[in-house]
C-alpha cells in the first residue's frame, strides 16, 4: 500500500497562495486530491492550508479564493461557516517592547550540550509578534464544525520558551 504525505511550507498569505497554485494545478495535471493525502504536515501558512484541506476546501478552491474568483458550491459552503472575520494588518506596527523574546535560547544555542540549532537561537533574539492571532483560530475552528477528522494532520511549530519544535 503507498502512503502519501504532503509537506506544506511557512510564507504567509504569498506562501498559502503559493500553495493554493501548486496543488491545484497538481490536481489538474495528475486528478490527485491533496485532501486525500494521509498525511498533512504544515508550518504557519502550510499550517492554514492544511486545516482548511481537512476541512475540505478542495485545492481549486483554495486557488479560486487567492485568484478572486468565484468558489465551487461545495467550497461557498465551507466559507459560509467561517464567520470571524480577519483583519491582519498589511503593515503590522512596530513592538512596543524591543526586548528579545527569549535571549536564554541565544546562550543555550552558543554554550548549550547537543546539536547547534541556529534558527532556534536567533529566534531567542526577535521580539515577539504583534499580530494577534485568535480570530486565525476561531476561523480554522468555524471551518471544522465536526470533531477533527481522523486523517493525520501535523502543525508544527517552535516553544518559544524551551526551543523545543511542537507538533
Amino acid at each position: 500500500m503507498t502512503t502519501i504525505g504532503l509537506v506544506l511550507s511557512a510564507g504567509g498569505t504569498s506562501g498559502a497562495a503559493h500553495h493554493a497554485g501548486v496543488l491545484a494545478a497538481l490536481e489538474e495535471a495528475t486528478g490527485w486530491d491533496a485532501r486525500s493525502a494521509d498525511l498533512l504536515v504544515g508550518t504557519s501558512a502550510g499550517a492554514s492550508t492544511a486545516a482548511t484541506l481537512r476541512a475540505g476546501l478542495s485545492a481549486t478552491d483554495h486557488a479560486a479564493y487567492y485568484n478572486k474568483t468565484p468558489l465551487s458550491a461545495q467550497g461557498q459552503a465551507i466559507s459560509d461557516r467561517v464567520t470571524t472575520r480577519l483583519d491582519l494588518p498589511e503593515n503590522p506596527p512596530p513592538p512596543t517592547n524591543r526586548r528579545p523574546a527569549n535571549p536564554a535560547l541565544l546562550v543555550r544555542g552558543i554554550f548549550g550540550r547537543g546539536r547547534p540549532r541556529p534558527v532556534v537561537s536567533l529566534t531567542g533574539v526577535l521580539h515577539e509578534g504583534t499580530v494577534e492571532g485568535s480570530a486565525l483560530a476561531a476561523r480554522i475552528s468555524e471551518s471544522h464544525p465536526e470533531p477533527w477528522p481522523d486523517a493525520a494532520t501535523w502543525i508544527c511549530a517552535v516553544n518559544l520558551k524551551s526551543g523545543q519544535r511542537v507538533v
